[in-house]
């Protein structure tokens, strides 16, 4: 019983902003300078979510429609453009995750077009959830956010025991697979190191914790940034 009321506190604590986060450094990458004649990289993000395929009928005896014709009876895992990240009927992306995280994937979409709108440098427009037929774009940069796993580090065992006195954490891995197409389609992957995102609860950070740490929505920004950054020093 102790023991899951400890655990119980580091559940309830970030709800209160005594927690900090901090992310693993992602490689320099050589900036080339942007000349404005050069088209500008399409980009789009797609997130693993589930879709219906089927919905049911009204004579359909399936237990999954129960009568109910407004429910999905079949669904299939697939890759879904970022702006379809909702609960809604037709697709769901990462239903089970809190609603802070939830949020963030509803924000994802809106996180990448401001990216490209704020940063010129990029030189860069988000596109989804139909491509492009007019092609005024020099390639497609595609970031496919898979999902976040998280573990649990040993440090957050003692953390708890300690009611939070001693610092400890989990970890976050950001499961991305990222790939340049060109106009010919033809498909490169760029490699990233782990993203992982480390969570930390303890009492020395509840007066600055919550101001240094590092976000999710600034997590996404450097990845995609290092994207396009690689995307133009391997094509000057």
């Amino acid at each position: 019983m102790i023991i899951r009321s400890l655990f119980f506190l580091t559940i309830i604590f970030p709800s209160y902003g005594c927690i900090y986060r901090s992310m693993t450094s992602l490689p320099t990458v050589p900036k080339q300078v942007q000349n404005n004649s050069i088209k500008p990289v399409r980009l789009q993000v797609f997130l693993a979510g589930d879709r219906c395929i089927e919905f049911c009928k009204k004579e359909d005896k399936s237990p999954n429609c129960d009568g109910n014709t407004n429910i999905c009876k079949s669904w299939i895992k697939d890759w879904m453009p970022a702006d379809f990240a909702s609960g809604n009927a037709v697709s769901s992306v990462f239903k089970y995750y809190p609603p802070r995280k939830k949020w963030f994937i509803e924000q994802i979409s809106h996180i990448s077009t401001e990216l490209c709108k704020t940063k010129k440098d990029l030189n860069c427009f988000y596109d989804s959830p139909d491509p492009s037929d007019d092609q005024n774009y020099s390639s497609t940069i595609t970031v496919k956010v898979g999902g976040f796993q998280r573990r649990i580090h040993w440090s957050l065992y003692p953390s708890s025991f300690s009611l939070l006195l001693f610092p400890g954490f989990f970890k976050e891995e950001w499961n991305i697979e990222i790939s340049r197409i060109d106009l010919k389609n033809r498909v490169e992957q760029i490699h990233i190191p782990s993203t992982e995102v480390k969570h930390w609860f303890g009492w020395p950070f509840i007066f600055w914790g919550a101001a240094l740490a590092i976000s999710d929505e600034k997590v996404l920004t450097e990845i995609i940034e290092y994207s396009l950054h690689y995307n133009t020093a391997s094509n000057p």
